[in-house]
């Protein structure tokens, strides 16, 4: 990854969007969220993920469709937080970045593009 995002243990994501930890991993299987591993060698989720929308937290609202996508092209867990975390020239940026400026449908197509 070129850059190290802040990251969040399952528990303390679990406690920013009140659920229960064990739901973490059902938020992960529906692709809502991505797993990262910390420099400690555990599974993480970046923070930036979980966003306040109106007082409530939530998962960022059009990841779901990219990492979805991603799932479909055969992209692994490890090399979606690789991917989202990468300069994409076509953008300019990461699609991380591009995803929380509002740019899912261009991180999306890009993505599709991946499966070619």
């Amino acid at each position: 990854m070129s850059e190290t995002p802040r990251l969040l243990s399952f528990v303390q994501a679990a406690e920013l969007l009140g659920i229960p930890p064990h739901r973490i991993k059902q938020l992960l299987r529906e692709h809502q969220l991505f797993v990262v591993t910390s420099d400690e060698g555990k599974p993480a989720i970046p923070a930036e993920t979980i966003v306040n929308i109106d007082g409530r937290w939530i998962p960022l609202e059009n990841l779901q469709g990219t990492l979805t996508v991603l799932a479909d092209c055969g992209f692994t867990a490890e090399e979606t937080a690789a991917w989202m975390y990468a300069y994409e020239g076509e953008l300019e940026q990461t699609p991380m970045e591009a995803l929380l400026q509002g740019r899912h449908h261009r991180v999306n197509n890009i993505a599709r593009m991946l499966a070619l």
